[in-house]
């Protein structure tokens, strides 16, 4: 007969099991929903994709490579990417964001995921793309002095495709009180700047963060967060973020006038600026052709967003839009001026002109045929970023 201590461990030991199956049964059940919510998500993206309703920028974004949840991270994208690849092709645009980036062996981490992913589905090499969000000091300046998102731009090599700052999860990780964080605090406007400078001719985006203010309550309230929205999108602009995050389908509002404010704006001079530079007219401002490549990607964007027409750009510039994209991405080597005053207009080099570059010293010839307000790429998932 069993002692009353046998007894004691029989039923001690069957309370265990029974807890074990429970706790087995419940991990289970919410890795089963977890699949399930993945698995939907992949259906609904491969189905807008299938249909030509996706979006032009798609993707996921998955937990951080901390240790706490890097397993999770790798599991929810070997899941998703699975998922969508056996349904067809990736949608256009496709990208995976990466949070809360802290060094750049996460970066490397990263690519070499990405890899394993392409080979275990049957993927393309250097298919998958993504980017990461700054969100932590540890991104902007190392220990050892250094800008750590330099060498994370170094070691993502073409995966790496743009950089987001976060404001308010980098704004809190320097102690920053909860009602002064912003994206016009000095510390994002530093962080920020750092980031422009790493990224600076490596042609990785790069995404100012958002406004917690959201548009909603009363008619009063709604003008207000309009008003402080507009004016921190027009701000990102004017410092060269030309992509930002909403969290508000509102916030498109005034994203959108924003945009194209700053735009309609700085049109005219824009284009008698780069009118003067291209045809060498005698003017007060002497520009560079890093300016005029400068002003012509002003003016590509503004295209791109629609918050100008090519038939006004064509009639006050001189130039249609293959000829502003030329230059907006030619080199010092390529977008030259003549040697000599005799020679007036832009040299594109060889390979460059048959791009469409206006003649400025036949006005006549000039195309202004081109009214497509470009393909509306806005650079910002949130809006009409340009």
């Amino acid at each position: 007969m069993l002692t009353e201590n046998d007894t004691r461990c029989v039923w001690e030991r069957m309370a265990e099991a029974e807890v074990r199956s429970l706790y087995f049964a419940d991990l289970a059940t919410r890795y089963t929903q977890y699949k399930q919510w993945i698995t939907g998500a992949s259906f609904i993206l491969s189905a807008g994709a299938t249909a030509a309703s996706a979006p032009p920028f798609c993707g996921l974004r998955c937990k951080s490579l901390e240790a706490g949840t890097r397993r999770r991270a790798i599991a929810t994208l070997d899941i998703f990417i699975g998922e969508l690849a056996a349904r067809g092709p990736l949608p256009a645009g496709f990208v995976i964001t990466l949070p809360k980036v802290t060094s750049p062996d996460q970066v490397r981490a990263m690519s070499l995921l990405c890899a394993r992913l392409e080979q275990a589905h049957g993927l393309a090499d250097g298919q998958l793309r993504y980017e990461v969000q700054a969100e932590t000091p540890q991104l902007i300046l190392g220990a050892d002095g250094a800008a750590t998102i330099a060498r994370c731009l170094r070691e993502g090599g073409g995966r790496l495709t743009g950089v987001h700052y976060g404001t308010y999860d980098y704004s809190a990780a320097l102690g920053i009180a909860a009602q002064y964080q912003s994206m016009e605090h000095p510390a994002a406007d530093h962080a920020r700047a750092v980031l422009q400078v790493a990224a600076a001719g490596t042609g990785v985006r790069l995404s100012d963060g958002s406004s917690n203010v959201l548009p909603v309550g009363s008619p009063d309230e709604v003008r207000a967060a309009w008003r402080l929205h507009a004016r921190l999108v027009r701000r990102s602009l004017e410092r060269g973020f030309y992509q930002g995050w909403d969290l508000h389908p509102a916030q498109l509002v005034s994203r959108y006038a924003a945009t194209y404010g700053f735009f309609r704006a700085g049109l005219a001079v824009a284009c008698e600026r780069l009118a003067g530079y291209v045809s060498r007219a005698a003017s007060g401002t002497l520009e560079e052709p890093a300016t005029a490549r400068a002003l012509a990607g002003y003016l590509v964007r503004g295209l791109d967003c629609g918050a100008v027409g090519a038939d006004e750009v064509a009639a006050r510039a001189g130039l249609d839009r293959p000829a502003l994209t030329a230059l907006s991405r030619a080199g010092l080597s390529q977008a030259t001026m003549g040697t000599g005053p005799e020679r007036g207009g832009l040299d594109l080099g060889a390979g460059e002109r048959g791009s469409g570059m206006a003649d400025s010293r036949d006005a006549d010839s000039r195309d202004a045929d081109s009214r497509d307000a470009g393909s509306r790429d806005a650079d910002s998932r949130g809006g009409a970023g340009a």
